[in-house]
């Protein structure tokens, strides 16, 4: 409980969760997590057969037409062996190896403003303080997405900073010095040449496209320390990391039916 003025009620912190099978979430709650990277993202449906699971665009930091030689050569100059180029009608796709194996950490993430999040205040009038709930829809495609079968769970996460705290703390065990987080930018890059706005690599890991903007997605990503070159495919997807038991800092909600989602945080 925490006294909160008027003013701070539509800037609160980031709620993060995480959908998985059941069998896998009392798992989580010990604190066992595990990472995988944008690489092994970007061509998950090809798998699973599920296009709500991949985004081949994934990691792209540029799309320009054939014809921009000129920052086609600079690239190449640039970054040399670790870039990747993918040509495709009259564009070519720019990524580079050592941003697509960075091990990445996603849940589903919303705020206090966005659009499926209610909440309610109660005032307690001795004290002047403010005990908040809050009410989020997780619509049911983002279930569907991620569940060929069973049953699922979701777990109602730490906030954004305190996740990212305790994944940074076991992160820097294997060599990790620094971390990145926010969530996940959704933008239009069809049939259109696109820059990243974020200079810096690897911040073209925080960029979508616009399709998958109802997974409301966040990241927590470490961009040095240990990656996944050279690992085998099917070792991209499990990089496990234990961040401590998060028995207190964790509800779990089974999922019913292949319904929206409704979580209640108190």
């Amino acid at each position: 409980m925490r006294r909160m003025k008027e003013s701070e009620i539509s800037n609160d912190e980031i709620l993060s969760f995480k959908i998985l099978p059941s069998e896998y979430a009392d798992s989580t709650i010990k604190g066992n997590i595990y990472l995988s990277c944008a690489d092994f993202y970007a061509y998950q449906h090809e798998t699973s057969g599920n296009m709500g699971q991949g985004d081949k665009d994934e990691g792209l930091f540029a799309r320009v037409f054939k014809n921009n030689i000129e920052y086609i050569k600079e690239q190449r100059s640039r970054h040399k062996s670790d870039l990747l180029e993918n040509e495709h009608g009259k564009f070519v796709d720019l990524k580079l190896k050592s941003v697509i194996n960075i091990p990445v950490y996603c849940f589903y993430s919303v705020n206090a403003t966005s659009p499926n999040v209610t909440h309610e205040d109660r005032l307690f009038e001795k004290s002047g303080v403010y005990h908040r709930s809050y009410k989020v829809l997780i619509p049911k495609r983002v279930l569907q997405d991620f569940s060929n079968s069973g049953t699922f769970s979701v777990l109602s996460f730490l906030n954004h900073s305190e996740l990212s705290k305790l994944i940074m703390i076991a992160a820097q065990k294997e060599g990790s010095t620094r971390m990145l987080r926010d969530r996940i930018h959704y933008v239009d890059r069809k049939d259109k040449e696109w820059f990243c706005p974020i200079d810096q690599h690897p911040g073209e890991l925080f960029f979508k496209d616009i399709a998958f903007n109802y997974q409301s997605e966040g990241r927590i990503v470490l961009d040095d320390g240990f990656d996944f070159v050279g690992y085998a495919e099917v070792l991209k997807k499990f990089h496990p990391l234990n961040i401590g038991d998060l028995t207190r800092k964790v509800t779990k909600q089974p999922i019913a039916d292949n319904s929206d989602i409704h979580v209640i945080i108190m």
